[in-house]
C-alpha cells in the first residue's frame, strides 16, 4: 500500500428491494428516486460494499425451512441501484441467500459477477465459499471474507439459520474461529487490508453479547483490520482493538420501513453509513446517519447530536470491566421488552382467546418479528378462505 494514500471505504448494511418498494407507484421509480441524497457518498469511496439481504433470482425451493420472510429483489431494480451507488464488493453470507434454493443463490453470485460487481461469502462447496475476494484498488489489494452460522444458542446469533455449505449443497461459510484463522493466514500476506465481514447477533439489541466480543477480539489478533457486522437491523457500537476496528453492527441500509407500516419506535426508519479511511497511520471510522421518509426516500440528518449520543453510549459500554453481567441484564431487559411489542401487535390480530397460546409458542419458538409475520399471513389466508365459503 502507498504510505501516502488514504484508502476510502463505505460500508452499509442490510440492502433488499422487495415486498413494499414493489407496489406502485414505487415500481416505476428509478434509483435517484431512492438514493439521490446520499450518492455523493458512495461515489467519493474507492470501495463501497454491502450486505445484499436477498436473492436476485427465485427459482427452486428454500435449502433449509423457512418460518419468515422469503426476501427476492428483481435483478432489473436491483443491478441499477448497485450501479447508481458504485457499489462494487457485496457479501452474500446471509440468511436470506437461499430463501429460493441452491440454483437462486448460485445464480445470483453468477449474476452479479456477470455484471462486474465482486461478491462474497457464498460457494458452491465450502471450499468455494470460503474464498476470499480481492479488489486491487490503485494497486492496494484489499480481502474480504464472509461469514455466518446456522446454529442458535451459541451466545453469538441465537435466531439466523443461514444455509452453510457443504459437500452436497451450496450456502454460506460458518464462522468458526479455527476456520476464520486458516482463512486470514491463507491470504494475509497477499494483501494490504483485509476486511471480515459477519452476520451475525441478536436481532434489535443496541449491545453485541460477550461472545461476539470474543470472537471480534480473535478475528482481529488472528489479522484482520476491519470487521463488518450486520443482522441484528439496527446499530450497534464501534470499537478499536489493537490496531482494527470492529463495527459491531451497521444496521439496516435499504430495507423495511417498518416505522410507516406499523408506527412502533423500535422499527426505526433510520439507517447507516460507515466510512472507513485507511492510512499507514491506522484506520479512522466514521457514521453517517440518514432516514428514510415515508416515500421511502433516503436523507442524511440534518442534526446529529443524539444519535452521537448514542453512538457514544453504545461503544463506551464496550469497555465495561464486568461487560458480561451488564449484557445479561440487558439481555434479559430488551427480550421481556420485545415481547411485550410482540403482544401489543400481536393483539391487533387475534381473533379469540384461543389464539393466545399459538401466538405464545410461535414467539417463544420463532422469534417476535418472524412469529408475526407468519402469523399475519395465517389469518389473512383464513380470512380469504372464510370470505370464499361463504
Amino acid at each position: 500500500m502507498e504510505s501516502n494514500r488514504t484508502m476510502r471505504f463505505v460500508f452499509v448494511g442490510d440492502l433488499m428491494f422487495n415486498r413494499e418498494f414493489l407496489l406502485p407507484p414505487n415500481d416505476d421509480r428509478e434509483p435517484e428516486y431512492y438514493f439521490s441524497g446520499v450518492r455523493d457518498l458512495f461515489h467519493r469511496a474507492d470501495i463501497a460494499f454491502c450486505n445484499l439481504e436477498s436473492t436476485l433470482l427465485r427459482e427452486g425451493s428454500p435449502l433449509r425451512p423457512r418460518t419468515g420472510f422469503q426476501l427476492h429483489s428483481p435483478p432489473d431494480k436491483m443491478i441499477p441501484i448497485l450501479e447508481y451507488l458504485n457499489i462494487n464488493v457485496i457479501s452474500l453470507g446471509n440468511n436470506h441467500m437461499d430463501d429460493f434454493g441452491a440454483e437462486s443463490l448460485l445464480g445470483t453470485k453468477r449474476l452479479l459477477i456477470d455484471n462486474g460487481f465482486s461478491p462474497f461469502g457464498v460457494g458452491e462447496t465450502p471450499e468455494d465459499a470460503r474464498k476470499p475476494m480481492i479488489v486491487n484498488k490503485y494497486g492496494t489489494r484489499i480481502a474480504f471474507l464472509g461469514y455466518t452460522t446456522n446454529t442458535a444458542g451459541d451466545g453469538i446469533s441465537p435466531d439466523i439459520g443461514s444455509a452453510i455449505a457443504t459437500v452436497d449443497a451450496p450456502g454460506c461459510n460458518y464462522y468458526a474461529i479455527e476456520d476464520i484463522r486458516k482463512d486470514i493466514s491463507s491470504v494475509k500476506e497477499e494483501v494490504d487490508i483485509l476486511c471480515v465481514s459477519l452476520h451475525w447477533g441478536y436481532e434489535y439489541f443496541h449491545y453485541p453479547s460477550p461472545r461476539q466480543v470474543e470472537l471480534a477480539h480473535r478475528i482481529i489478533e488472528s489479522g484482520a483490520d476491519i470487521i463488518i457486522g450486520h443482522h441484528p437491523h439496527c446499530l450497534q457500537g464501534i470499537e478499536h482493538y489493537r490496531e482494527g476496528v470492529i463495527l459491531y453492527s451497521i444496521g439496516n441500509f435499504f430495507f423495511f420501513n417498518y416505522y410507516k407500516r406499523i408506527g412502533h419506535p423500535l422499527y426505526g426508519n433510520d439507517f447507516i453509513i460507515a466510512i472507513c479511511e485507511v492510512t499507514s497511520e491506522g484506520i479512522t471510522v466514521d457514521f453517517i446517519p440518514g432516514e428514510m421518509d415515508k416515500g421511502n426516500s433516503l436523507h442524511l440528518l440534518q442534526k446529529r447530536d443524539e444519535f452521537d449520543r448514542l453512538l457514544a453510549e453504545y461503544s463506551g459500554r464496550l469497555n465495561d470491566l464486568d461487560y458480561s453481567t451488564f449484557w445479561q441484564q440487558y439481555k434479559e431487559e430488551t427480550e421481556d421488552f420485545l415481547q411485550n411489542i410482540a403482544l401489543e401487535h400481536a393483539s391487533t390480530i387475534i381473533r379469540s382467546p384461543a389464539d393466545i397460546p399459538a401466538i405464545l409458542r410461535k414467539i417463544k419458538e420463532q422469534g417476535f418479528s418472524r412469529a408475526l409475520e407468519r402469523l399475519k399471513y395465517k389469518l389473512r389466508a383464513k380470512s380469504r378462505l372464510e370470505e370464499k365459503r361463504k
